[in-house]
């Protein structure tokens, strides 16, 4: 394994533990916070560990996610994050514990089932069937 690899899977864990499980929904969100500089194709190649990330656009990622321990991404050491509380008090508005992303996928699917029976409720159909 080479190190854009492991810079990849790195990334990876990064964006999921956001609870971005799509890169597209990562990029959009990126996009939102920076505005353009990074393109689906550069996550998806740096996700699949053919590149690196360059020094422009480390910066765009560290802008945009200040929490990001640039030196976690690229070398693997310190914490992925340099400030927990900045994830929790910025991204993570129901205080989910997003160190466990199968805890934020169990949340979202019981979620979208209370927001089914909500909307069944309100246009008057049976639930039980």
């Amino acid at each position: 394994m080479n190190s854009a690899d492991k810079v990849g899977e790195r990334l990876i864990k990064f964006r999921e533990s956001l609870g971005f499980l799509k890169q597209s929904d990562f990029l959009t969100e990126l996009q939102s916070r920076i505005g353009t500089g990074i393109s689906q194709g550069n996550i998806s190649h740096w996700e699949a560990g053919k590149y690196i990330p360059k020094r422009d656009k480390l910066a765009l990622l560290k802008s945009a996610f200040p929490q990001l321990n640039t030196d976690w991404l690229l070398e693997g050491t310190g914490q992925m994050l340099t400030d927990n509380k900045a994830v929790q008090k910025f991204d993570n508005p129901f205080n989910i514990d997003l160190e466990n992303v199968e805890e934020l996928r169990k949340t979202i699917r019981e979620l979208r089932e209370q927001n089914f029976l909500l909307v069944n409720k309100l246009l008057g159909r049976d639930n039980k069937s």
